[in-house]
């Protein structure tokens, strides 16, 4: 079989959900529109992406991951205008409208998912507020080291072929600012906090893989060397259609 000898997956996923950086891509960008004459970009139209639309595909990606290998999880972060939260697993009672004829696994992720999302999504209230998606870095790095203390990583279990290889994936919704400085632009935490959590990834031999959405603005250069530092795959989509080939090509 292709995944003798390949250990199981533990994907953590921090999805930037800020509502007004979702508004700005679901009503589409005139700067993207403009570049559809260039003859160096595709003659493909810009496409507009709400956060329903791109739920629909990341699902189908997350099942995928899933499927690909027994034994490989997902761990889902929100990470909000000024708050982080973990969205899946949830800790709460499981939906009660299971349906039969889906495997469970992608059918608990689905509902609970989307429900906890929705959840996230009246309680903002802060929109002034950056991303925190250096909250929701730390918070996935705690995980990390809860479910595979480091102190263990020497030891012979810690060797096996079942042993969980952790993974971080962030996908930005939110374009930086010109002249991102030293307060960390558009992510709420700053420099220090995001190359704090850098660090902590390269210690532990964590990849963090970065998909970013906004098709034109200023590129997160901490995302960038968050991804660069800690052998990770960064990608930022062209405003076009071809999501799920950058999904999987993201965490390759």
């Amino acid at each position: 079989m292709a995944t003798v000898g390949i250990p199981p997956s533990l994907l953590l996923l921090i999805l930037d959900v800020h509502p007004t950086s979702w508004s700005i891509l679901s009503s589409g960008s005139r700067t993207a529109k403009e570049l559809e004459g260039s003859a160096t970009i595709s003659r493909a139209p810009v496409q507009s992406l709400g956060l329903a639309e791109f739920l629909n595909t990341l699902m189908i990606w997350l099942n995928a991951h899933l499927a690909a290998r027994w034994g490989n999880e997902v761990v889902v972060f929100a990470a909000g205008a000024g708050t982080a939260r973990q969205v899946y697993p949830s800790g709460l009672a499981g939906p009660s409208n299971l349906r039969s004829n889906v495997y469970q696994p992608f059918n608990m992720l689905d509902l609970e998912l989307e429900r906890a999302l929705k959840s996230v999504e009246q309680e903002e209230q802060h929109l002034n507020d950056p991303p925190s998606i250096v909250s929701a870095l730390t918070k996935a790095l705690c995980f990390i080291n809860r479910v595979i203390p480091q102190d263990s990583a020497e030891s012979e279990v810690a060797n096996t072929p079942d042993r969980l290889q952790p993974r971080i994936m962030i996908i930005n919704a939110t374009p930086s600012p010109t002249g991102e400085g030293e307060d960390g632009g558009s992510q709420r935490g700053g420099y220090v906090g995001m190359m704090n959590c850098v660090f902590a990834a390269q210690k532990g031999k964590v990849p963090i893989d970065v998909l970013t959405l906004p098709p034109e603005g200023g590129a997160p250069i901490f995302l960038q060397q968050a991804a660069h530092l800690t052998e990770g795959i960064y990608w930022r989509w062209n405003g076009r259609v071809g999501l799920l080939q950058y999904l999987h090509v993201s965490v390759g």
